[in-house]
């Protein structure tokens, strides 16, 4: 099974993900993961394709074609599908948090999980304005945990790094 990213940005148009889709599907391709976002008047996604070399091949040619059509900018990487030895050994734990926002906050979460050797996936971040008026951040990821690093003592460094920036944070396993 091959494997391709897509990464588009351009204008959004409210029948893109029906047009993408459609042509994925009719070169036999399979959209296996996708994350699509409005910012103003801008559409941004990134979508993993999976298929058979061929059908990725049709992909691939078929994209200047929607590049012109949609207005849409493509980067695309090819990729593999993981093997289970390379995760066999990683705790998934989803980790969210709640702050003031500040400019420096990403980095320092960054960093926390840096310092155990802890992978980061799947982050989300979003900002915001609180009924008070206060600018918030909330922040989810998805963290892999080596197995060879203490749950127990990875938690209380965790919950001690959110109190000494004053985030409200939980780290749970993931289900």
């Amino acid at each position: 099974m091959q494997q391709l990213i897509i990464c588009a940005q351009g204008p959004h148009r409210p029948d893109l993900l029906k047009i993408l889709s459609k042509a994925i599907f009719d070169c036999g391709g399979k959209i296996a993961d996708s994350h699509i976002t409005l910012w103003g008047e801008q559409v941004a996604a990134i979508i993993l394709l999976s298929g058979s070399w061929d059908a990725i091949v049709k992909i691939e040619s078929l994209l200047p074609r929607l590049q012109t059509q949609l207005g849409l900018n493509f980067v695309t990487t090819r990729t593999e599908v993981p093997s289970t030895s390379a995760t066999v050994n990683l705790l998934p734990y989803i980790v969210e948090l709640v702050a003031l926002y500040h400019p420096q906050i990403v980095y320092e979460i960054a960093n926390f999980f840096t310092d155990y050797n802890v992978s980061m996936n799947d982050l989300s971040i979003h900002r915001y304005i609180a009924t008070t008026g206060s600018q918030m951040l909330s922040v989810k990821l998805i963290i892999y945990v080596p197995t060879d690093i203490s749950i127990a003592n990875l938690r209380n460094d965790f919950m001690d790094f959110c109190d000494d920036l004053n985030l409200d944070g939980i780290m749970d396993p993931l289900k």
